[in-house]
This record gives C-alpha cells, sequence and structure tokens, in this order.
C-alpha cells in the first residue's frame, strides 16, 4: 500500500507510458488490417482511409469502449482479491499492458496474425495465474474469461500433452 501512495505518480505516467504503447500496437495491427484492402484495390487512397480511420476507431472507442474496459476491469479476474495488496494488482495490470503491447509489436512486425483483445486478455489472466500458483491471488473464482458462453472448458480437439486442457469454445 505504501508503494501505490509514494509513487502513485509514477505508477501511473508508466501505466499511461504502456497504454499508449499498447495503442501504438493497436494502430500497427487493426487499423493497418481495416485499411489494407480498402487502398489496395484503390477503392480510397490512403489519405481518405486514414481520415476514416480517425473517426471511426476513435467513434468505436467512445462508443463502445466502456463495456470492452469494463470486463478487461472486472470481469476477468476477481479484483476483491487484492484487497490487501493492492500493489500486486497495479502492478499485474501495468506489466500486462506491456506484455500485450509488446506482443502485437511483434506479431504486427513479423506479420503474424495477432489479436489485440487475445492479447491483452491472455496478459490478464497470464498474471493472475502467475499470482495463483504463488498462493498470492486468493479470488473467489480462478482467474478465467467469466464472461457467460466464453468460459474455458474441456475441448475434445485439445491435445492431452498441451500445457492447458481447455479450449475456449
Amino acid at each position: 500500500m505504501d508503494i501505490i501512495a509514494n509513487y502513485g505518480t509514477t505508477l501511473i505516467l508508466v501505466a499511461a507510458l504502456f497504454g499508449f504503447f499498447m495503442a501504438w500496437g493497436i494502430g500497427a495491427n487493426d487499423v493497418a488490417n481495416a485499411m489494407g484492402t480498402s487502398v489496395g484495390t484503390r477503392s480510397l487512397t490512403i489519405k481518405q482511409a486514414i481520415i476514416i480511420a480517425m473517426i471511426f476507431e476513435f467513434a468505436g472507442a467512445y462508443l463502445a469502449g466502456g463495456e470492452v474496459t469494463s470486463t478487461i476491469r472486472s470481469g476477468i479476474i476477481d479484483s476483491s482479491a487484492f484487497e490487501g495488496h493492492p500493489d500486486l494488482l497495479v502492478f499485474g495490470m501495468i506489466a500486462s499492458l506491456l506484455a500485450a503491447g509488446t506482443w502485437l509489436l511483434l506479431a504486427s512486425y513479423f506479420g503474424w496474425p495477432v489479436s489485440t483483445t487475445h492479447s491483452i486478455i491472455g496478459a490478464i489472466i497470464g498474471f493472475a495465474w502467475w499470482l495463483w500458483a504463488r498462493k498470492r491471488y486468493t479470488g473467489t473464482r480462478s482467474p478465467v474469461w467469466s464472461a457467460p458462453g466464453l468460459s474455458p472448458r474441456p475441448c475434445p480437439a485439445c491435445s492431452p500433452t498441451s500445457p492447458s486442457s481447455v479450449c475456449n469454445g
């Protein structure tokens, strides 16, 4: 708790920096995917595509961003598990931003298919499982996606030798 009180401004600045890094990765991936076909077929000029992307990327974030943020903030892990150690939640979320942003940048650079949503969700679940394995995460439910219909469940297509025996179906 003292860490947050003493270094709150620094933590906010680091989180903002990593958030901008993640946003840059999102822009490099999503906007390029959205504009590629239109510009490649010469339906739009690059200038027109950038203007359209600016308008609709902002509109999408503004209109639907609250629901996404709500799910990421409270629908993946049980934040009440960190009541005694909120610094672990802060560090975990900051690390998740850095990890997801780095993965987006690497995957976009190499031309690999990548999902920005899967990147951040995977990073958050990863840090929660890491804490859970070290007995630091004491949530009332295991750290998994909790949206209805998207909970992990056994899947016959999963390999019995894989590290995880669940698939999202």
